[in-house]
């Protein structure tokens, strides 16, 4: 390649590098939420054209951003925090090179009106404790159309042989309880409840 050529490449390129780095400035604001300095809201420059993204910055304790190095264009700012909702400014012209001042920017509350709230609490289907399980066969599907016995023989951990003696554990004379109360009923008695 020409030596001249990219000597000129070069010139053109650190020219247009120079010239923008004239026009660049400054855009600034003061960001408050409730009439207080909101610190750390995330700020964000967009072009107006196409909202595309140009620079993000976020608000010092004081609540004011500076987004440096802008080179003139159409812009607006889009001011998001948590609890708030996200303001966006009006389109504004920054010709450059200057320090821009924004009109203070007010974030209000994000409010969201609920028509209900419906709290469902399940039990879950097997609870261990130290010295019983407790199986819930509320929340089981198989619960309608078996018996206590059959609904045992399809939890976990438990055996039923074929005496329909109830095995927990590898260990016999299991005590039943119903609802949290000593039952007197054994394998065969469960079969027919």
């Amino acid at each position: 390649m020409n030596h001249r050529f990219l000597i000129l490449v070069l010139i053109l390129f650190c020219t247009t590098v120079a010239a923008r780095a004239q026009n660049a400035g400054l855009i600034t604001a003061k960001v408050l939420a409730d009439g207080e300095p909101t610190a750390y809201a995330t700020v964000i420059l967009h072009q107006a054209a196409d909202s595309a993204f140009v620079k993000a910055s976020t608000t010092g304790d004081d609540g004011v951003f500076e987004l440096a190095g802008v080179t003139p264009g159409d812009y607006f700012v889009a001011v998001s925090y948590v609890g708030f909702a996200t303001h966006s400014s009006d389109v504004f012209v920054f010709t450059g090179g200057e320090t821009k001042r924004l009109d203070d920017i007010f974030l209000r509350v994000a409010s969201e009106q609920l028509d209900e709230v419906v709290v469902v609490s399940t039990r879950p289907i097997v609870e261990v404790h130290p010295d019983k399980t407790v199986f819930n066969v509320e929340g089981s599907i198989n619960a309608s159309g078996n018996t206590a016995l059959e609904l045992l023989r399809k939890s976990p951990g438990v055996v039923v042989d074929n005496n329909d003696n109830v095995i927990l554990a590898g260990k016999n004379g299991v005590q039943i309880y119903f609802d949290g109360k000593p039952s007197p009923l054994r394998g065969e008695d469960l079969a027919i409840t």
